[in-house]
């Protein structure tokens, strides 16, 4: 019967290992679970700041876009506006430069 009883004896405390070892290991898995959960909601809060980001760069280019097209155009419409008259050209880049800086004022 001894033999029985060590044998018990020695199943049992494997067994109380097992279950020791597999709520450590739970444990473990919740805590890295968690840990990982953090970090993608972290990567979320910045992957909507970029999305935003970019949104607000392309609208910049827009604007950027649409003041280069006024100073071509201004440019364009001297060019294609000969004129004999000095006083006239010089009429043309003044009305121009004020156009640029106004352009450039907003």
């Amino acid at each position: 019967m001894r033999i029985a009883d060590n044998e018990a004896q020695t199943q049992l405390k494997f067994e109380r290992r097992s279950k020791a070892g597999i709520k450590g290991w739970e444990t473990r898995r919740k805590a890295e679970n968690e840990r990982l959960k953090r970090e993608i909601g972290e990567m979320v809060v910045l992957l909507h700041e970029s999305l935003a980001s970019k949104d607000d760069a392309i609208n910049n280019l827009y604007v950027v876009a649409k003041r280069m097209d006024r100073i071509q155009s201004l440019v364009d419409s001297v060019e294609e506006e000969t004129t004999g008259n000095p006083v006239g050209l010089v009429q043309k880049f003044k009305r121009i430069w004020f156009a640029i800086k106004e352009i450039l004022s907003e």
